[in-house]
């Protein structure tokens, strides 16, 4: 299991992750706006990274942070 020091912003709990996620938005924003992470709201140049989805996008440090969740989870 990966040490908890390499997910910074990781919740710790599913439940955390799924609460961030409904608060945050998910629509994607109108053309001519900056793109932003679905799950999060950060816009392209507050992240790393910003992947595009079919109609969402998510950045690196949520993707880490789901990473966290899935591993927590695999290893119970």
């Amino acid at each position: 299991m990966k040490d908890d020091k390499e997910y910074p912003n990781a919740p710790g709990t599913l439940e955390g992750l799924v609460k961030r996620f409904k608060e945050s938005p998910h629509e994607p924003k109108p053309s001519g706006e900056p793109p932003h992470c679905s799950f999060c709201g950060k816009s392209r140049n507050r992240v790393k990274v910003l992947v595009a989805g079919p109609s969402v996008y998510i950045c690196d440090e949520c993707v880490s942070t789901c990473q966290y969740v899935i591993d927590k989870t695999l290893s119970q």
